[in-house]
């Protein structure tokens, strides 16, 4: 299976249930995690508890949905997103220009990764040149992370093609009121990216909440030890793992730190057994991070992969570390 028609089976099915937007009217007079009791006249220390107690109830909210961006998302102009299990649904984020019509369709995340779904749809209903990307693209960043755009036609109408945006970072997704830009449509010809042949002008951005539910498993590595390429132990402590990405904490001997999560060598590098037998090793984005103190034989690191395509969880039987494969029960 393709990576294309990976994306397809795992967004395809996705789209707003008819009572999307009376939901999300629901939630907005109800909202979670906002609500506030108690007299009218307080002591200070009472007061102060109870601004405290509404300021964490909101950063919580916050941070496991986007539920605070996605109640402002009006004031600035930008869309509000329906939350349906774990996939954000956003409405009426569309944008027409040129002819073209941009529309955020589905959003998927956990907390240092997300991917955006977008169909780009030619209102004439004429075909979209084959070949056709976008020049320039611009996303709302976290701190410390990039993304990827990527392209498919697969199974869509001549006059369609889909856009998948994902993001990965080290720093947690926070502050989800989100902006993307894309301008003019282009073509190169096949082996020469320095003539582009320009299809459509146009300026397409859209606002809306980045709004999902994060749906990371964390898992007990039990200190399992591993052999570096150099032969030192390296001891795997935690797992955080999501359909879009994982978290490893280890301790590594300083002096193979280098070569840590090594895409060359492949030393350290996840590899995800699916159940089908397949190994998933071609994580498009990842790295390494860690600190020790001057003189220290080991070092307290972490490894952060994202994956190229959602993978479900109950899809994940084991994890694999050089020789070592450590089974897992995600579902």
């Amino acid at each position: 299976m393709t990576n294309s028609e990976r994306y397809r089976a795992a967004f395809g099915h996705l789209r707003a249930p008819a009572d999307a937007a009376q939901r999300a009217a629901g939630a907005l007079e109800h909202p979670t995690g906002l609500r506030r009791k108690g007299r009218r006249h307080m002591k200070p220390l009472m007061a102060a508890a109870a601004i405290l107690l509404v300021l964490a109830g909101a950063v919580g909210a916050e941070a496991s949905s986007g539920e605070i961006s996605n109640l402002l998302a009006p004031l600035y102009g930008g869309s509000q997103t329906a939350l349906v299990d774990h996939i954000g649904i956003p409405l009426d984020a569309t944008v027409t220009d040129n002819g073209y019509t941009l529309t955020a369709e589905a959003v998927l995340g956990d907390r240092y990764h997300f991917m955006v779904v977008y169909t780009l749809t030619r209102e004439d209903g004429e075909p979209i040149p084959q070949g056709t990307t976008v020049d320039t693209w611009e996303m709302t960043h976290f701190g410390g992370g990039g993304g990827d755009l990527q392209i498919i036609r697969e199974g869509l109408p001549d006059h369609q093609m889909r856009l998948v945006e994902s993001y990965g970072g080290r720093a947690p997704v926070l502050g989800r009121y989100y902006t993307v830009t894309m301008r003019d449509l282009i073509r190169f010809e096949e082996g020469d990216y320095e003539h582009k042949e320009l299809i459509a002008q146009g300026e397409w951005t859209l606002g809306f909440a980045l709004r999902f539910r994060d749906s990371t498993v964390k898992v007990n590595l039990h200190d399992t030890q591993v052999t570096g390429i150099q032969g030192g132990l390296h001891t795997l402590h935690t797992l955080e793992i999501s359909p879009l990405g994982l978290y490893v904490t280890l301790t590594v001997p300083t002096a193979e730190y280098h070569l840590l999560n090594d895409m060359e060598t492949g030393n350290m590098r996840p590899v995800l057994r699916l159940a089908n037998g397949t190994l998933l090793d071609q994580m498009p984005r990842g790295g390494s991070g860690g600190h020790w103190t001057e003189g220290d034989e080991y070092a307290k690191a972490h490894i952060e992969n994202s994956f190229s395509y959602p993978v479900p969880l109950e899809d994940i039987t084991a994890i694999l570390f050089n020789d070592v494969e450590i089974p897992l029960d995600l579902s």
